[in-house]
């Protein structure tokens, strides 16, 4: 707009100098500079009504189909953009679950793990509890066993205290009858 504008005031300069130099040079005869300078009055009517406008038109329609191209770019490039967006969220959404998948896998792993080496403890405990309960039995059977020979022994003992006691007895007995019988011999 501002072009056509400019080439207008250009054209309506060049035309007023135009005619006050021919008019000058035909000495103030209006009609005679009118004849000399009708080519150029046609000329700046055809520029001004005809090839300004046609130029505006066209340059407008470039200008418009450019514009028109930009916006066909800018929906293409968006419409890319927003392709692009979901590929972006969908990789994002697999590598999540791939993830989630490998850390569920690991923990997996590490729970079999886990619970392996607490059944290997549990067996090595049970294994352990065993052999000190089958020490213990051995122990308590040995315990018996002494307290058996030691009531036993025990046994004997009081056997032997009774027939010693017996004995003791029987030759005190036989002690005190011998007694009773010097002493009967002493007074007959």
């Amino acid at each position: 707009m501002n072009a056509f504008k400019f080439s207008s005031v250009i054209s309506g300069i060049i035309l007023v100098w135009t005619s006050y130099k021919s008019y000058e040079y035909f000495g103030g005869n209006f009609m005679k500079a009118i004849e000399v300078i009708w080519p150029l009055l046609a000329l700046i009517t055809v520029l001004l009504l005809i090839f300004l406008p046609s130029v505006m038109y066209l340059y407008k329609s470039t200008f418009n189909r450019g514009l028109r191209a930009a916006h066909a770019d800018a929906e293409n490039a968006h419409t890319e953009l927003h392709k692009t967006k979901i590929a972006c969220s969908e990789s994002v959404h697999e590598i999540q679950k791939e993830t989630k998948e490998r850390i569920a896998g690991a923990h997996e792993k590490e729970r079999i793990a886990a619970i392996k080496e607490l059944e290997d403890k549990w067996a090595a405990y049970h294994h352990k509890n065993n052999e000190l309960l089958q020490r213990e039995r051995e122990i308590s059977s040995r315990e018996q066993t002494v307290r058996q020979a030691v009531n036993e022994a025990n046994g004997y003992i009081t056997a032997i205290k009774e027939e010693n006691n017996q004995l003791k007895r029987a030759t005190q007995n036989a002690t005190n009858a011998y007694q009773r019988k010097k002493r009967q011999l002493e007074r007959k």
